[in-house]
C-alpha cells in the first residue's frame, strides 16, 4: 500500500484547476473553496496579535482577521481566480520571461494570487506581495512555506497601498488589488488604483479592470444582498423580481485604470478631498413601493468575470433614501468623498 500523500502545492494545484473549469458543479467549487480556506490558513496562528481595522490618510483598511474570511464570500473568491487566470494567460502571450505582478493587499492568505501560482512555473511568475500589516506578512510568508512556492516570490513590502512608492523604476505587467466594499464605500480600493497605477507597464493590467456605480428607483427590503458576516444570500426569491422592477436613474462613475488618464479632477472642501459625478433627475415614481434610492455596484475583475447584485458582499446594493411624489423632478447631485472615510454623497436640488 503506498503511504503516498500529496503536497499542499499539489492540493493547491488540484483545487484551482478543478475551480477554474466552467463546466464543474457550483456545490462541488464551494466545498473546494473550504478546502482552500483550510489550506491558505497558516499553522501559526496569528489571532492573539491581529490588528484592528486602520483608519488610513484614503479608507480604513481592515484587520487580518477579516481578510482571511473574505475568502469565504465564495462568488466573490472564484470570479476573482478566473479573471487573474485569464488575464495572466493573455498577457503572456506577448511576453517573454516573467510577469511581474505585485498584489496589494494581499492579506495573510494571498487568497487571490497564491492558489494559482502552481498551474505556472517561477520563470512565467514573479509575484511581489504588499500588504499594511506586519501580522498579514507575516501570514502569507507561512502560507508560501508551507505551500513550497517560494520560487515564485520576488519581494514581500509592508506599506500602505495608497502612498506606496518605488525607487528602483520597476514597473509591473500586472496589479492586483481588491480592498473594496459595496459603493466604494470605506475601504480604500480609490485611492490605491489612483495611487499604484503608475506602476504599470505600457499595455499594463490592473484587476478589477473595472467598478461601475450605478442608481435604481427600487424596493431595497427585496433586493438579494449577502450578509458580511456569514456571507450568504439573503432575499434571493426576489432576485427576478427587483429586476424587473427597477427603474434605472443613472450612471455614476466608473473606476479603473484609466480613470485618471484625463482626471477627475478632486476639489477640497474643509480638508475633505472629493469629485464630482454626474447629476441625475429624480424620475417620476411608478409605484410607491419602488421608491428607494439605491447605489449598485458591478466589478468586471477581467473580461466577462464579473460580480453582480447578489454575487458578493462587495456588490450588495447600497441604501441611499427613499424618494416620495415631491422629489420627482428635482436634481441629484453626487459626489465621492476621498478620506479617512470614502464614500458616495449626495445633495438634493
Amino acid at each position: 500500500m503506498s503511504d503516498y500523500r500529496p503536497s499542499v502545492k499539489e492540493k493547491l494545484e488540484a483545487i484551482t484547476t478543478y475551480l477554474l473549469q466552467p463546466a464543474n458543479g457550483q456545490r462541488e467549487k464551494e466545498i473546494l473553496l473550504n478546502g482552500l480556506y483550510g489550506l491558505l490558513t497558516p499553522r501559526e496562528g496569528v489571532e492573539a496579535e491581529d490588528p484592528q481595522r486602520m483608519d488610513l490618510k484614503y479608507g480604513v483598511a481592515i484587520s487580518t482577521a477579516q481578510a482571511r474570511r473574505c475568502l469565504l464570500d465564495k462568488k466573490r473568491t472564484l470570479v476573482f481566480l478566473q479573471g487573474i487566470f485569464e488575464a495572466i494567460l493573455e498577457l503572456k502571450k506577448d511576453v517573454n520571461g516573467p510577469l511581474h505582478i505585485l498584489y496589494a493587499g494581499c492579506g495573510p492568505m494571498g487568497t487571490l494570487m497564491i492558489p494559482l501560482l502552481p498551474l505556472f512555473l517561477p520563470e512565467d511568475i514573479q509575484l511581489y506581495l504588499l500588504d499594511l500589516h506586519p501580522e498579514a506578512i507575516r501570514g502569507v510568508r507561512q502560507v508560501i512555506r508551507e505551500s513550497e512556492l517560494h520560487d515564485y516570490i520576488e519581494e514581500y513590502i509592508t506599506a500602505d497601498a495608497t502612498t506606496y512608492t518605488r525607487t528602483d523604476g520597476r514597473k509591473f505587467h500586472m496589479i492586483v488589488s481588491e480592498a473594496m466594499d459595496a459603493g466604494l464605500h470605506a475601504e480604500p480600493q480609490f485611492a490605491i488604483t489612483r495611487n499604484l497605477h503608475p506602476l504599470l507597464m505600457p499595455g499594463g493590467k490592473f484587476l478589477p479592470e473595472a467598478i461601475s456605480l450605478n442608481v435604481s428607483l427600487t424596493r431595497y427590503e427585496k433586493e438579494p444582498r449577502i450578509d458580511h458576516q456569514t456571507f450568504t444570500l439573503e432575499n434571493f426569491v426576489h432576485k427576478a423580481w427587483c429586476e424587473e422592477k427597477r427603474t434605472p436613474v443613472g450612471h455614476l462613475f466608473t473606476l479603473s485604470k484609466d480613470t485618471f488618464n484625463a482626471g477627475p479632477e478632486v476639489f477640497t472642501d474643509n480638508d475633505e478631498e472629493y469629485i464630482k459625478l454626474p447629476a441625475v433627475t429624480i424620475p417620476e415614481l411608478s409605484h410607491k413601493d419602488h421608491a428607494d434610492m439605491v447605489l449598485f455596484t458591478t466589478v468586471r475583475v477581467f473580461g466577462d468575470h464579473c460580480l453582480y447584485t447578489g454575487d458578493s458582499a462587495i456588490t450588495s446594493p447600497v441604501f441611499l433614501f427613499t424618494a416620495t411624489e415631491a422629489h420627482h423632478g428635482r436634481p441629484l447631485k453626487f459626489h465621492y468623498v476621498i478620506n479617512r472615510f470614502p464614500r458616495i454623497g449626495f445633495e438634493i436640488g
